[in-house]
C-alpha cells in the first residue's frame, strides 16, 4: 500500500489517527497527551468495551471537538447503522457540534468509509446515512426527544455555566431530563459519554458519582484531568504540571486562577467543585482601612482614598413585604479608587418606614453625591424607583437624585458570589475601627482586626453567606451599588459556556 493508502486507513480504524488526517488545524491540540488518552478510551466505547465514559477536562481543552464532533463523525463511519444522540445545555450549542460531525463525515465519509449523509436527511439539528439506518440527533437538555432511540449518548455540557449550576431547581431539570427523558432512549448494551467542566458538587456528573458510590446507579469509566496535576495523574504528571503547556502553560493558569478566584479554578479547572469553607466570603479576603485615609478635598468636592480620587456609587435593598419581617432596609456606599479597588464607606442597615425611605435615599445622596444611586425594581420595590424621582418634585430645594433602576434575573446567591474572586483578590475595603472607635472582632475567623461597627453587618453576611440565605440585605446592597461601576473585573466569566 502507498503511504497516502496506509494513511486512509490507519484514520478509518484509528479515532487519533483519523483527528490527524481530517483536523490539520487542530494538530497542536491533536498531538497533546491528554487528547491521546482520550481517544483510547472513546475507541474501547466504540468496540462496546466501555459503556459509561466521564470525561472532566478544564474550558477550552478541546475535549467537545474530540469527544463529541470529531468522534460522532468516525464511529457513524465506521457504524453507519448506528444512532447518536448528543445534547447540550443549549440546542444552538448541540446543533453547532453536529453541524460540524455532519461536515465531516460529508467530506470524508466516502473515501475512508464509503459512506455518505443522506441527501434527503440533512439537517443540522439530525442528519442520517445514505442507504443504511443510522444517523445524528442533537438537542438541548431538557427537550423532547420522542421517537429517538440512540446507541451512543453524548451529554456535552448540560449546565451552562455557574448562575445554573447553583441554582437547585435548574439542576433538578437536568436531572430529571437526564433520568426520564436522556437515558429512556439508549439501546440494549448502548454507551453513555458525558463530557463536563465541573460546576457544582451537585452537578449531574456529581449525581452520577454519588449513585456509583452507593452502588445505586452504573459504575462509570472516569478520565479526570485538572488543569494542574495532582496526585496519581492519569497522564503520570508530576503535581503541579500543566495539563496542555502548549497552550496554558502554568503562568497562564495562575493568573487565571487569580482572575477567576480559587473556588471557580477548583470547580472549572481542577474538577474538585466544593461548598466554600465558611461561606461564599474567607475573613482573610478582606483588605483593611481606617478613618484616616478618607478626606474630602474641599477644592474640588472630591472625595479621596489615600490620596487617590474615589468614584462614588451607592445601593439599595429594601425591605419589602415580599422578604421576611425582620430584614432591613440598606443602603451601602462605596468609592471606587483609580487602581479599581472598592472602598466600603458607609452602611445604613435599619427598620424603615417605606413612607420614609425615599426621604432617606435622598439625604444619604446629599451626604457623598455618588454618581448612581442603584435601586432593584423587581417586584414590590418597583414603587420606591418613582418615589425617590418625585421628591425632587415635591422638594426642588434639594438636589435630584441619578437613580438607577435595575432588574435582576439571576438569583442573589449567584449574584453576589460572583463578587468572591474580586475580594478574594484583595479588592474590597473595609473600615477598621481606630482606638477610639466603637469596634467588633470576629475571634473565631479574624482575631487580627478590630472592625469598625459600621461593617459588621456586611462582614458577617458574606464571610456567612449561602444560598437561600435568611438575611443578605446589605451584600445585595453592595452588590447593587457594585453592578453599574466602571469596575469589571470580577464580573469576568470567560470560561463560562465554553465547552471545549
Amino acid at each position: 500500500m502507498t503511504t497516502p493508502q496506509l494513511r486512509k486507513a490507519a484514520a478509518a480504524a484509528n479515532l487519533w489517527a483519523f483527528l490527524q488526517y481530517v483536523g490539520p488545524r487542530f494538530a497542536r491540540a491533536w498531538n497533546a497527551p491528554h487528547v491521546r488518552l482520550l481517544c483510547e478510551k472513546l475507541m474501547a466505547v466504540e468496540r462496546g468495551e466501555l459503556t459509561r465514559l466521564m470525561i472532566f477536562l478544564p474550558p477550552r481543552h478541546r475535549k467537545s471537538q474530540l469527544a463529541n464532533a470529531h468522534f460522532s463523525a468516525w464511529y457513524l463511519g465506521r457504524h453507519p447503522d448506528h444512532s447518536i444522540i448528543t445534547a447540550s445545555y443549549g440546542a444552538s450549542l448541540a446543533v453547532k457540534f453536529s453541524r460540524q460531525s455532519r461536515n465531516l463525515l460529508r467530506e470524508y465519509g466516502p473515501d475512508l468509509f464509503g459512506v455518505s449523509v443522506a441527501q434527503d436527511s440533512k439537517a443540522a439539528d439530525a442528519w442520517a446515512i445514505e442507504d443504511h439506518y443510522g444517523g445524528l440527533t442533537s438537542a438541548g437538555v431538557g427537550g423532547p426527544l420522542t421517537g429517538k432511540g440512540c446507541n451512543i449518548l453524548v451529554v456535552d455540557d448540560p449546565h451552562k455555566d455557574r448562575a445554573e449550576a447553583n441554582s437547585q431547581t435548574l439542576r433538578e431539570t437536568v436531572w430529571d431530563w437526564y433520568t426520564n427523558v436522556a437515558v429512556t432512549r439508549l439501546e440494549p448494551h448502548g454507551a453513555i459519554i458525558l463530557i463536563q467542566t465541573r460546576w457544582h458538587e451537585d452537578d449531574l456528573a456529581g449525581r452520577l458519582l454519588q449513585a456509583m458510590r452507593n452502588d445505586a446507579g452504573d459504575q462509570w469509566e472516569i478520565v479526570n484531568l485538572p488543569a494542574f496535576a495532582e496526585d496519581d495523574d492519569l497522564l503520570g504528571r508530576a503535581p503541579g504540571e500543566a495539563l496542555w503547556p502548549d497552550e496554558f502553560d502554568e503562568d497562564i493558569l495562575e493568573a487565571t486562577r487569580r482572575r477567576i478566584g480559587s473556588r471557580a479554578f477548583a470547580a472549572l479547572y481542577q474538577q474538585r467543585p466544593q461548598e466554600l469553607e465558611g461561606g461564599a466570603f474567607k475573613a482573610s479576603w478582606f483588605s483593611w482601612y481606617s478613618k484616616k485615609d478618607i478626606k474630602l478635598d474641599p477644592e474640588t468636592d472630591t472625595w479621596l482614598f489615600r490620596d487617590q480620587p474615589l468614584m462614588i456609587y451607592q445601593g439599595v435593598d429594601l425591605a419589602t413585604t415580599e422578604k421576611t419581617a425582620s430584614d432591613e432596609f440598606a443602603l451601602v456606599t462605596i468609592g471606587v479608587t483609580p487602581t479599581q479597588d472598592v472602598v466600603v464607606l458607609d452602611i445604613l442597615a435599619k427598620q424603615i418606614d417605606p413612607g420614609e425611605q425615599a426621604r432617606v435615599i435622598a439625604e444619604a445622596y446629599q451626604d457623598w453625591l455618588p454618581l448612581k444611586v442603584v435601586i432593584e425594581d423587581n417586584g414590590g420595590q418597583k414603587y420606591l424607583v418613582s418615589e425617590v424621582k418625585r421628591w425632587h418634585l415635591q422638594h426642588p430645594e434639594d438636589p435630584r437624585v441619578p437613580v438607577k433602576a435595575v432588574t435582576n434575573t439571576q438569583d442573589k446567591y449567584a449574584r453576589i458570589t460572583r463578587l468572591a474572586p474580586f475580594v478574594e483578590d484583595g479588592g474590597l475595603y473595609l473600615r477598621a475601627a481606630l482606638p477610639d472607635e466603637e469596634g467588633w472582632t470576629d475571634l473565631d475567623r479574624l482575631p487580627g482586626i478590630r472592625m469598625h461597627r459600621l461593617v459588621q453587618k456586611l462582614y458577617t453576611q458574606l464571610v456567612t453567606f449561602a444560598p437561600k440565605m435568611a438575611h443578605e440585605d446589605v451584600a445585595d446592597a453592595l452588590d447593587l451599588a457594585c453592578s453599574v461601576t466602571r469596575v469589571r473585573r470580577w464580573f469576568d466569566d470567560s470560561p463560562a459556556g465554553q465547552p471545549e
